[in-house]
């Protein structure tokens, strides 16, 4: 299997390494550094699980690998995508839906980090795209995730009375009318960009 170290050796050989790929960098080591935050302040230390009776820090250790892999996976599919982003969207679901089973498979099911896996995943994409033209700045990835979920939380949640089996999210969303991380995508991340300009 390629690992996280080859995908981006490939994507900086070929794209070269420029701030795209280092924020890709820069969410793995965030995701990671949630892991010790995690374990810290909820649940109080590493030999303990706190509230979270079905996980433990390893639980997000073993599904922050996968993360990994999935992010540069994510990258490079963005950086070779040559399509409109609606099209780009429906690939990362596809390839969020292999890594999605990944995730449940070293976690034995339980849910860490999917929220992450789809939002990092969309942002990883963007940046691949981005990552091809040497003028890009940081604000073309809002650009570019606008366009790609366009219509996401009409198009996923409005309709949720044909499905059986519903996700998490989607449980909220028809229980209690949250829209969640899809809202958060779609509107490009308002509470981050709200906290960040309070900073």
């Amino acid at each position: 299997m390629t690992n996280a170290n080859e995908i981006e050796k490939f994507i900086c050989d070929t794209y070269g390494r420029n701030g795209f790929v280092h924020y890709c960098n820069i969410a793995i080591e965030s995701i990671k550094c949630g892991e010790a935050i995690l374990s810290f302040e909820v649940e109080d230390d590493t030999h303990t699980n706190g509230a979270h009776s079905d996980m433990s820090i390893l639980t997000f250790a073993m599904s922050s690998v996968v993360l990994s892999r999935a992010y540069y996976k994510l990258l490079e599919l963005g950086a070779q995508h040559t399509s409109n982003m609606s099209s780009l969207f429906r690939e990362v679901r596809q390839v969020g839906i292999k890594e999605e089973k990944n995730l449940l498979q070293v976690t034995k099911g339980v849910n860490t980090q999917r929220d992450i896996l789809f939002a990092g995943g969309i942002l990883a994409a963007a940046g691949g795209y981005l990552a091809r033209k040497p003028d890009a700045v940081v604000d073309d990835v809002f650009t570019i995730v606008v366009n790609m979920t366009k219509g996401l939380v009409k198009n996923e949640l409005e309709h949720l009375d044909k499905k059986t089996k519903l996700t998490a999210g989607e449980l909220l969303y028809k229980k209690y009318g949250i829209t969640g991380i899809r809202c958060e995508v779609e509107k490009v991340f308002p509470v981050c960009v709200i906290l960040e300009c309070r900073h």
